[in-house]
């Protein structure tokens, strides 16, 4: 019983070897240490049986713990046959899944899975390894340059794919992207920065990949560096605190240098600052963005100056005007007031001389830098002498008078007093030097005397407009004063607001007075004003045309002076249209406190407060144009179009239209217009 039993365990165990080693699976070449994707990976197996075998050869790639299996093989073997199987597969997605890193290859039979055979490891790459030969890392903006190198897969084949340059301009989502393609290994792009590029540090960003013939990204290769954009001068810009100068003011000007974006950048610029007839007056090197102070002399006249600017090989110039400044320096002297024309233009004022109790209007023309003496005289005792200049006291003391009379007279000096002497001296002079010529003196002696008898050339007196050629009007035979105001100081009345238009004829000092055509502009402009109520006060070649509640019987004067001052801006800028003879002016509405007493046709006035010097002054600001002040342009907001301005330190808004009068205005024009032609060929 027992040695049956040992047969039979022995049977069972030789039946067993037997069936085992009836197939055997061998890789009979080893794969290469290290692939790419997209290489063909090729596995030899040979399979060997000892019996006869019908089953699939199953082929697996182990890669980190993944197992992706390859398209599997039929097998058919006889009993003691052996067949030899060129396992092969390329690379890719569609095959492996992509599978990389460290790999084994596995074969078996599918139906005994626990017989196999294992490869040695290998390696299955997706990198690429970038060669950078580009070495320039510094540009210009605008500047053009090439990007080349090489790039080689971890195989060490040469890479046939594509690269991709990507530029960070300030972040991810904004980069300026190249694209090119790589031939066995070598790539090259021309790249440019755009022109106005910021300065400073950008990334670049290099992207190297092939592609599988099913057009899926397989070998990647990256690399990044850093390319540095320079700052360029590109612009250069003349700045001003005020493009318009007073005499005797400094002029700051300061030279901003800008990059290609428009930033500042910190240099050095050569300053030169000319006179309008080219004479260099300053010349400084001065760092960039620091103002340069310049003096401009008290007796500079009115003239348009510039400054040039150069920096970094570029350079510029801009234009600031003197302004006109027409002042005077007044003295009480004794018994004479002095006046002292301190400004750049010729003074043309009048100045009111309170001397007690009265009042004395003067005319003073003076030449810049010219002075004149007006003596003062007054019944024996002390008085309180006033100047008065545009509602505002300039002079002020008691001085000891004597005389017949209340009286102030200009001083000419010692000629005039003496002048029928002088005349008498110089008649008897020439009849001496008339008989010394028959008598036969020397013709050398003569000329002599004939060279200091030249006559000097006469002074150009500027035009004037004449009170009754602008206030006075023919009725029948006599002419008949209508609108006209005077200022007073010692005024009394109850206080109102009252709305002032001031109209300043800038040039009236080079216009011709044989020219009827800027006479008979004004005397259109009298008839609007007389037409709604308003009071005309002249001041040489200032007009105020005043509209008081007590004349005008409404309390909102407002509009309608902001209406006739336009009215009066279309007269002018039409005027300057239809003659040769143009007029420089500036118009100026303002608001204020003003007592007044009429006496039949004159209106004698007082302003409290800088009204009369705030609306001159605003008046001055405006070029050919009408600026309310402030104060009257709120009032005004819902009444008109205007824009608000600050000139030289000045609240002001400019009148573009007033609101519902584009109508009414044409036909004011219009008859305007006939009434000129009607008055000219007079």
């Amino acid at each position: 019983m027992k040695k049956e039993l040992y047969f039979l365990i022995f049977a069972v165990f030789f039946f067993s070897l037997v069936n085992t080693a009836s197939a055997e699976i061998i890789i009979s070449q080893q794969p290469n240490g290290l692939y790419n994707l997209g290489d063909k990976l090729t596995i030899p197996v040979t399979v060997t049986s000892s019996e006869g075998i019908y089953d699939f050869l199953q082929v697996s790639l182990i890669c980190n713990g993944k197992e992706q299996k390859l398209p599997k093989e039929e097998i058919s073997l006889g009993a003691g046959e052996a067949a030899k199987i060129e396992k092969s597969v390329l690379l890719i997605q569609k095959f492996t899944g992509n599978l990389t890193g460290t790999c084994k290859a596995k074969a078996y039979l599918e139906d005994k899975p626990e017989s196999y055979a294992l490869s040695n490891e290998f390696k299955i790459s997706s990198s690429i390894k970038i060669n950078l030969e580009t070495a320039q890392k510094e540009f210009n903006p605008g500047e053009n340059t090439i990007i080349q190198g090489t790039s080689v897969k971890e195989n060490g084949e040469d890479v046939n794919g594509f690269i991709e340059v990507g530029i960070v301009i300030e972040n991810e989502s904004d980069t300026k992207m190249y694209y090119e393609t790589i031939n066995n290994g070598f790539f090259s792009l021309n790249i440019s920065m755009p022109k106005d590029s910021r300065a400073g540090q950008y990334l670049v960003k290099l992207n190297v990949y092939e592609k599988d013939p099913l057009n899926q990204i397989t070998n990647r290769g990256f690399a990044d560096y850093n390319i540095l954009i320079n700052q360029i001068p590109t612009s250069l810009e003349i700045v001003f605190e005020s493009q318009e100068v007073n005499p005797g003011e400094p002029v700051k000007a300061k030279a901003i240098l800008h990059d290609q974006t428009g930033e500042k950048i910190v240099s050095t610029a050569i300053l030169t600052i000319k006179n309008s007839k080219d004479k260099i007056f300053e010349q400084k090197e001065i760092a960039t963005d620091e103002f340069l102070e310049f003096p401009i002399a008290q007796s500079e006249p009115p003239s348009q100056w510039t400054v040039v600017v150069v920096s970094n090989k570029i350079t510029t110039k801009s234009d600031f005007r003197i302004a006109e400044k027409e002042d005077a320096d007044v003295e009480i002297i004794n018994k004479t007031v002095v006046v002292t024309n301190t400004g750049n233009v010729p003074y043309n004022e009048t100045l009111l001389v309170k001397i007690g109790n009265s009042t004395v209007n003067i005319d003073v023309y003076l030449e810049m830098g010219e002075i004149k003496k007006y003596a003062l005289s007054a019944v024996d005792g002390e008085y309180q002498i006033d100047v008065v200049s545009n509602g505002e006291s300039i002079a002020s003391k008691r001085v000891l008078l004597t005389g017949n009379s209340i009286d102030v007279k200009e001083d000419s000096g010692a000629f005039k007093g003496y002048s029928l002497v002088w005349i008498f001296v110089i008649l008897i002079l020439g009849f001496m030097g008339f008989l010394i010529y028959k008598n036969g003196v020397k013709k050398s002696f003569f000329g002599y005397v004939s060279s200091l008898g030249k006559s000097k050339p006469k002074k150009i007196v500027p035009f004037e407009i004449k009170k009754e050629e602008v206030y006075f009007e023919k009725r029948g035979s006599s002419k008949t004063l209508r609108n006209r105001a005077e200022l007073s100081l010692s005024i009394q009345g109850e206080k109102q607001n009252s709305c002032v238009i001031c109209l300043r004829i800038k040039n009236a000092d080079v216009l011709s007075r044989k020219d009827d055509s800027t006479k008979n502009t004004l005397k259109e402009i009298n008839r609007i004003v007389e037409e709604n109520r308003g009071f005309i006060y002249e001041n040489q070649s200032v007009f105020f045309f005043l509209f008081v509640p007590a004349v005008t019987k409404t309390f909102k004067n407002e509009k309608k002076a902001a209406e006739i001052a336009e009215k009066i801006s279309n007269i002018l800028l039409e005027h300057n249209k239809m003659f040769r003879q143009k007029l420089e002016f500036g118009i100026s509405v303002d608001y204020g406190e003003i007592v007044s007493k009429r006496d039949n046709n004159v209106m004698q006035f007082a302003s409290f407060g800088n009204l009369m010097n705030i609306s001159k002054k605003i008046a001055t600001l405006a070029q050919n144009e009408v600026y309310l002040s402030d104060k009257i342009g709120k009032r005004l907001l819902s009444e008109m179009k205007a824009e608000k301005r600050n000139i030289q330190g000045t609240e002001v808004y400019k009148v573009k239209e007033m609101r519902e009068r584009k109508d009414e205005n044409k036909k004011f024009l219009s008859s305007f217009v006939k009434r000129m032609e009607t008055e000219n060929k007079k």
